[in-house]
């Protein structure tokens, strides 16, 4: 018998996944019965949101038996047109004039990446993304084997962070072939003001950079209305992510959205490469695409009672004591919220401290690459009791030091 070989893996995974400290003892807590009060949850399945909670397919209409024929497997590229109509009067709503013909359902908003990378990109190039952010662009971008290229965003004197269009120029290089935005920013909650959407806009047609503006948490802005972008027909092709996971609080339905603004000599190249992008995937199931434009509406009930829960969760850090040991940072939408500890904390270590002494779970601000400072971060889906316990666990352990 010959002797049995490892398989060669793909150089994407040089680097072995392997869990961290917290995550490890995340793990020995669960195997104890440990119950935990976790402050990372996002999943708003998991967020005792009725309106979120209750959302499914619909249920097939009764029929006479035998049922008549299903329809005939038509798939369109694109999305059948009936779910990108609902999806154009979406954003109708929201006040921006959209084509169904412009508009590529996806399974996922990280699918509809995957397509774009393939789109604009070949192996090497790079793509800029806001630093600090989500680690899941990293991955991505790996498994299409180019790189998620950081560019920082510029740190306020609150606290905070601001797009930079200067920040833009000074982070491509050569390999360059696109400019990630996520409007609001995760875990930062940034949005860009109209100037600074502007000023990206112009920095990236002058560049000749697409531009990828990743508004999934746009519906969820704290103060005001939801920012429409952009605001004037762009020199560049510019793709807008959007899906069911945020819209609607409906991961489990997996269906998202790539909509193209460009000038229109652009469009008929880049819907052309989309296209055949999309046929050769056709990742959407029908029953989804079917349902879309009875289940679009139902996100204002959903929506409403996710506005509600952040609201309530940015009372309790609004009520911690000023001047005190936890500093909420502001933002302007989003699911997180990110809170500065005091100068020298150890972010690993009282992540670790506050899991082990308190059963508290959250996020250190490293795991997101916020520099400058020692950080950690919440869910505002949290529920609200968990977190003002969670965060006066917090304080305690930061007094007693």
């Amino acid at each position: 018998m010959s002797e049995s070989r490892a398989p060669r893996f793909s150089t994407r995974w040089a680097d072995e996944p392997r869990p961290n400290r917290l995550a490890l003892l995340v793990e020995a807590k669960k195997k104890a019965g440990v119950a935990l009060h976790d402050l990372t949850n996002t999943n708003p399945t998991k967020a005792g949101l009725s309106a979120a909670g209750g959302l499914s397919l619909p249920a097939p209409a009764a029929t006479p038996s035998p049922a008549p024929p299903a329809p005939p497997y038509e798939p369109d590229p694109r999305g059948l047109p009936a779910a990108r109509e609902a999806v154009a009067r979406y954003y109708a709503e929201v006040g921006a004039r959209v084509s169904p013909e412009n508009i590529f359902l996806t399974a996922s908003t990280s699918e509809a990446y995957g397509f774009l990378f393939k789109l604009l990109t070949d192996p090497g190039d790079n793509i800029l993304f806001p630093a600090p952010s989500y680690p899941l662009f990293e991955h991505l971008a790996r498994m299409e084997s180019i790189e998620a290229r950081p560019c920082p965003l510029a740190r306020r004197p609150d606290g905070g962070w601001a797009y930079s269009a200067e920040a833009i120029l000074s982070a491509r290089n050569d390999r360059t072939r696109a400019v990630c935005l996520v409007s609001p920013n995760n875990p930062t909650g940034t949005t860009p003001d109209g100037n600074a959407w502007n000023a990206v806009q112009a920095a990236c047609e002058k560049e000749g950079l697409p531009l990828i503006l990743d508004e999934v948490f746009a519906d969820y802005a704290w103060n005001g209305a939801r920012p429409v972008f952009p605001r004037r027909e762009p020199a560049v092709p510019v793709f807008v992510l959007n899906g069911l996971s945020k819209v609607l609080c409906a991961p489990q339905l997996k269906l998202a959205w790539i909509l193209l603004h460009a000038p229109m000599d652009m469009k008929p190249p880049v819907r052309e490469r989309l296209d055949l992008i999309c046929d050769t995937y056709l990742s959407v199931n029908e029953p989804v695409q079917r349902a879309l434009p009875a289940l679009l509406p139902r996100r204002k009930e959903v929506q409403a009672q996710v506005r509600a829960r952040l609201a309530e969760n940015r009372m309790i850090l609004r009520s911690l004591p000023t001047g005190g040991h936890l500093r909420p940072l502001p933002g302007d939408g989003g699911w997180s919220q990110v809170i500065a500890l005091p100068d020298g904390t150890d972010e690993e270590d009282f992540a670790l401290r506050l899991l082990d002494g308190a059963n508290v779970l959250v996020q250190p601000g490293y795991f997101y690459d916020i520099e400058e400072g020692a950080h950690f971060v919440v869910s505002l889906l949290s529920f609200p009791r968990e977190l003002a316990q969670g965060l006066a666990a917090a304080a305690a352990i930061l007094k007693n030091g």
